[in-house]
């Protein structure tokens, strides 16, 4: 057994999307690695930092000898959460870690096909991103059918309307863009079904079911982590402790969006009855393994077609005079709503790691995507020795949630624990992607709060090269800020920051 001395984390900096490799020195010598997530945003990328170099660059530094040969060698993969932008690197299609020997994949409780809750969990996930592509598609056409036809010019401030559905719909195609491609017409490989007729983003889906059963020659063991559980050490090395924080095993994992007073939170609509009708109505099937928690055993509807014939629907609803009051797609903008219950559940299903360096008790936080719910559940959770709170003052890298987004760090019950003088934040961003993101206010609290160690990873605004070259910050003595820059590489391809114990 060999104790820790060194820690080096590399950020990548490939555009909009996490990658961070992790490797762990006794003395000089490479003694463990892991790396947490790779990937890209759909239909984003840098000319200068190609994926398929960011890998080749992770193969260096982790080969091995197996045998006769050298091999590159993982000891951990983390994958976070099955969102495009952290795992699209692991696409069968790309064949970028066949090479990999891989001894342990770790995910979250979440994904794990023997836990009920988990498979419950999956199965809203997956209804509500098949209904997500169908709504989004219904949309653009009725609205492109709508404005050819003259439609909005019958409403009073009918280009605004217009305007507004139009920025909806494309907000819309935003969120989905986490989970691929919008016109994929594939299955799973884990048996996901869907109705035929409709399409499915599943490129994400196929990139996380490779990490389980395609990556790693296939001998990678899998685990599945609790909030709560404890790695004592990694492998033969000492002097690590891995702290699983969530994904939260409660109706926090639902809640992306703070509130005030009793606000109802749950499992994307298992007490919805609403949501699930509405997915339900928009994928026009039965067949999903859901409850929707309807009073109703039958429903009598009239379709649209039948409608057009009824005399008295002609002489009403249809006449043109009255053209301007149809709501025949109204009902589909429910969409909105469980777009961002889609989008918060994932995030919150994020493996969330507290890495703790034993001696000095100081500790390294990777929150994967996790939001307000996932933080709040954190914050019930003890070990014998220490709480959740104890973790977050030790904390002297924070890698920022959800890109620096307003609900990604939570204030008083988060980023305002984190109080090592030695607290510097890591941000996998880029510019132009998300209205919103980064958000302002809290970069400059991260700021306020590391004396300015924020470092960016692909936002043309805040360039880490720039930070090299800037004057020290005010709140720093010159042998800090020496002591800083001393462990920063910046680099066109990734930043390193090493950690010395």
């Amino acid at each position: 057994m060999s104790a820790i001395t060194s820690v080096k984390i590399r950020m990548y900096r490939q555009g909009f999307g996490d990658c961070f490799l992790l490797r762990f020195f006794q003395g000089e010598e490479q003694a463990f690695t892991m790396l947490i997530d790779c990937g890209l945003k759909k239909n984003d990328s840098r000319p200068e930092v190609p994926l398929k170099e960011v890998v080749e660059d992770i193969k260096k530094l982790v080969m091995r000898k197996e045998g006769r040969k050298q091999v590159p060698y993982l000891d951990v993969l983390v994958a976070t959460h099955e969102h495009y932008d952290h795992v699209s690197a692991f696409h069968p299609t790309l064949s970028l870690f066949d090479e990999f020997v891989i001894d342990e994949i770790w995910m979250g409780w979440t994904e794990n096909p023997r836990d009920k809750e988990a498979r419950q969990i999956n199965a809203y996930l997956r209804m509500g991103l098949a209904t997500l592509t169908s709504a989004v598609k219904a949309l653009k056409k009725k609205t492109k059918e709508e404005k050819k036809s003259g439609f909005y010019k019958l409403l009073e401030d009918g280009e605004q309307v217009l305007q507004f559905r139009e920025a909806f719909e494309l907000a819309l195609e935003d969120l989905m863009d986490f989970n691929g491609n919008l016109e994929a017409k594939k299955t799973s490989t884990s048996g996901i079904r869907y109705h035929p007729l409709e399409d499915l983003s599943i490129d994400t889906m196929q990139a996380f079911d490779h990490i389980k059963t395609g990556i790693g020659g296939k001998k990678a063991r899998l685990r599945y982590f609790e909030p709560g559980d404890i790695v004592d050490a990694l492998g033969e090395l000492t002097g690590v402790r891995v702290f699983v924080l969530g994904p939260p095993r409660s109706s926090m994992l639902n809640k992306d969006a703070p509130s005030g007073g009793a606000k109802k939170e749950v499992y994307l609509g298992f007490e919805d009855p609403s949501l699930v009708g509405y997915m339900k109505g928009v994928l026009h099937q039965d067949n999903w393994d859901v409850e929707d928690g309807s009073p109703f055993s039958e429903v009598k509807t009239t379709s649209l077609a039948d409608a057009k014939k009824d005399p008295w629907f002609q002489r009403t609803y249809f006449h043109s005079t009255e053209r301007w009051r149809t709501v025949d797609s109204d009902w589909m903008d429910a969409a909105g709503t469980l777009a961002l219950q889609v989008d918060g559940c994932i995030n919150n299903s994020s493996l969330v790691l507290a890495i703790q360096l034993v001696d000095s008790e100081r500790v390294l936080l990777f929150p994967g995507d996790a939001q307000v719910g996932s933080w709040l559940s954190w914050q019930d959770l003890a070990w014998e020795d220490l709480t959740t709170r104890d973790l977050l003052a030790q904390t002297i890298l924070y890698k920022v949630a959800h890109h620096a987004s307003h609900n990604g760090t939570l204030k008083a019950l988060g980023l305002e624990l984190m109080t090592h003088p030695d607290l510097v934040a890591f941000i996998p961003e880029k510019e132009k992607q998300y209205q919103g993101i980064p958000y302002s206010p809290l970069v400059n609290a991260l700021r306020e709060r590391t004396n300015g160690r924020v470092i960016f990873s692909a936002d043309s605004n805040y360039k880490p090269e720039d930070l090299l070259k800037g004057a020290r910050p005010t709140g720093l003595s010159v042998k800090r800020w020496k002591e800083f820059i001393g462990c920063l590489e910046v680099d066109t391809m990734y930043v390193e920051y090493k950690v010395e114990l």
